[in-house]
């Protein structure tokens, strides 16, 4: 009865020494795994931050781009409303010359009628 005691407990013992084995095994491969995920974060959070970086400087590209579009855009108002203006102002000159013109065009009609009517006055006269 004695041997088989002490044979259990040995067997308790090489059973004891396997799961605390086994169990350190399983603890080791979870630290590990742990370890693995502390590492990805890290290499997230360190990807974030270089696209957060990355972002903001193409947030202050895209504000100087929007800036300078303003001053594009205003100063081509300002072109616009020079050459509207130049524009009104041709249409007012030559809405003058248009009214001289055919104010001329009508005087010459007359002196061309007036010169016709001399000349057959001037035949007639001759006639006589």
């Amino acid at each position: 009865k004695i041997e088989s005691l002490v044979d259990q407990k040995r067997k308790l013992k090489v059973l004891g020494r396997h799961y605390r084995s086994k169990s350190f095994e399983d603890h080791q491969k979870l630290v590990e795994s742990e370890q693995e995920k502390v590492q990805l974060i890290n290499n997230n959070e360190k990807v974030l931050s270089e696209k957060g970086d990355e972002i903001e400087s193409l947030k202050k590209e895209v504000q100087e781009l929007n800036s300078s579009l303003q001053e594009q855009e205003t100063k081509f108002g300002e072109e616009k409303d020079t050459l509207n203006d130049t524009v009104t102002r041709l249409r007012r000159v030559g809405r003058k010359y248009k009214k001289m013109h055919e104010g001329n065009v009508a005087t010459l009609k007359e002196k061309e009628d007036d010169n016709m009517n001399l000349a057959q006055s001037n035949e007639s006269l001759q006639e006589e």
